[in-house]
């Protein structure tokens, strides 16, 4: 059976053990593969289901420059921003986000 690390963030809040391991799983991807998108997306996403937004915001950072088509890294990246203060920065993210998906699908 393959996981994909995205599936590492997705559990549910409610089994916390289930969280914690699969969150030290996700670090350890980002560990050894610094540069997947995937791997800092799951952290991060699992991070921001925590509630804790300072330390996702630079995993899912990484994870939007990595892969800046990536509407979805781009959303949850704003959640956690707006979710730290920084209304403003996540909604120029979310219309910068909106103006390449238009862009690309039409290209």
């Amino acid at each position: 059976m393959t996981i994909t690390y995205d599936e590492f963030a997705r559990v549910d809040i409610r089994v916390g053990t289930v969280v914690e391991v699969r969150g030290g799983i996700a670090e350890e991807g980002a560990a050894i593969e610094p540069d997947n998108a995937d791997v800092r997306y799951a952290l991060g996403l699992y991070l921001v289901r925590k509630h804790d937004y300072s330390e996702a915001l630079d995993l899912l950072r990484r994870a939007h420059e990595l892969m800046p088509d990536n509407a979805r890294y781009a959303y949850v990246y704003a959640v956690a921003l707006n979710s730290s203060g920084a209304a403003g920065d996540a909604l120029a993210l979310l219309e910068q986000t909106q103006g390449s998906t238009r862009r690309t699908a039409m290209s």
